[in-house]
């Protein structure tokens, strides 16, 4: 009966040396993912969809600086190993149950922290719209709770204010008539529910943050035009009018009256920040 030297079979089927194969897979996840988030830092980038640039962006130079650390000391230690680096080699033939069943599950963890990145690459970033509002939005400006700025909206020069520097403005106010007549200009999506299907008002809306898109939250002025039936929901316009105050819901709401409604290109940061 023929028999095979175990030295002449290792010699004919060399040994993968899987640990260090894992190894080097790791450290490229760690380049392409410090590399994506670079990528959403730099102009253009997709960062403003994900969370709060103006507070929080620096966290995302930190972990991509961390990333490029850990890959790099990874990378020396490859190319330089020492004896006891990569202990397990598994061989094919002569592996333990116990050194594959360990090999199988870090694959399985490598490609659940990769599912990530390639959502991340794969799948167009999107900003929120309106079929992430699940509730009616509240036309009381008193009732929102927009808290404040580092500058206060009523110093803000209303040709300078956005969505929500008007808000914070109007519900600050002891009066809103006093707003009565005044010029407003805003740019914001396109937003109808219930109240406002069939009639000549609709709602300019922006998502607000504080952290990330996590705790997300649409505010919004109402608008009287019979331009807005030529617009459909989520198209980005920009309104010019004037304010007046009038009741929605029962209540005194400071609204729009639109001299005109043009459609706008999506800001680069479509989202408003606390």
């Amino acid at each position: 009966m023929e028999t095979t030297d175990p030295q002449s079979r290792s010699t004919a089927n060399p040994a993968i040396d899987w640990v260090r194969v894992q190894a080097w897979v790791q450290t490229g996840i760690l380049y392409l993912t410090g590399l994506y988030l670079v990528d959403l830092m730099l102009p253009g980038g997709q960062l403003a969809i994900y969370v709060n640039v103006e507070n929080l962006g620096w966290l995302t130079w930190v972990g991509a600086a961390l990333l490029f650390a850990m890959a790099l000391g990874s990378t020396f230690e490859l190319m330089n190993p020492r004896p006891s680096a990569f202990p397990i080699v598994i061989d094919p033939d002569y592996g333990t149950a116990q050194q594959r069943s360990r090999l199988l599950w870090n694959w399985v963890f490598l490609g659940i922290v990769t599912i990530p990145l390639v959502l991340g690459l794969g799948v167009p970033a999107r900003p929120l719209s309106s079929q992430a509002i699940t509730t009616e939005l509240s036309a009381d400006v008193t009732s929102l709770g927009l808290g404040s700025s580092s500058i206060p909206s009523s110093e803000i020069a209303p040709e300078d204010r956005n969505l929500l520097d008007w808000l914070r403005t109007f519900a600050a106010a002891p009066d809103l008539y006093e707003f009565e007549g005044q010029p407003i200009e805003v740019v914001g999506f396109m937003y109808r529910d219930a109240r406002f299907r069939g009639t000549e008002r609709f709602m300019v809306v922006r998502f607000t943050l504080s952290c990330c898109v996590a705790d997300a939250r649409p505010i919004g002025l109402v608008v009287d035009s019979p331009l807005g039936v030529n617009f459909e929901d989520d198209t980005w316009v920009r309104v010019r009018g004037t304010v007046a105050v009038q009741m929605v819901d029962g209540i005194e709401t400071p609204i729009i009256i639109a001299e005109s409604l043009e459609p706008t290109e999506q800001p680069e940061q479509p989202y408003l920040y606390f």
